[in-house]
């Protein structure tokens, strides 16, 4: 059993094509990986849940000179992205950032 991990470039039913660093030749390749019926997912329900851009977590075993993925679990980067307020030149709100006539300081009957 082996185990890689890369950026998904390409999906379909039986194969997953990632992008992974290759540590012999220093440098990204591409690699193909076959999903078959006993492919377990984790994060995602199926293949066609993964999208390219996803990040994959992949067990694999060689098998006939192919590389079976055994288990692919993904990750994915959240919709929102950090913003940076400092370098955004927005001014971050503060604890009495509303205007004061929307402060309700008691409720009255």
């Amino acid at each position: 059993m082996a185990f890689s991990y890369g950026t998904v470039l390409d999906i379909s039913k039986n194969q997953i094509v990632v992008s992974e660093y290759d540590y012999d030749k220093d440098e990204e390749s591409e690699a193909s990986y076959v999903i078959d019926r006993k492919t377990e997912f984790k994060n995602v329900k199926s293949a066609t849940d993964i999208v390219a851009g996803d990040s994959a977590d992949i067990v694999y075993v060689i098998s006939d000179g192919e590389r079976v993925a055994q288990s692919i679990s993904i990750e994915r980067q959240a919709n929102d992205e950090e913003v940076d307020l400092e370098d955004s030149g927005i001014e971050p709100a503060g604890e009495n950032s509303l205007p004061p006539s929307a402060i309700v300081t008691e409720n009255k009957i």
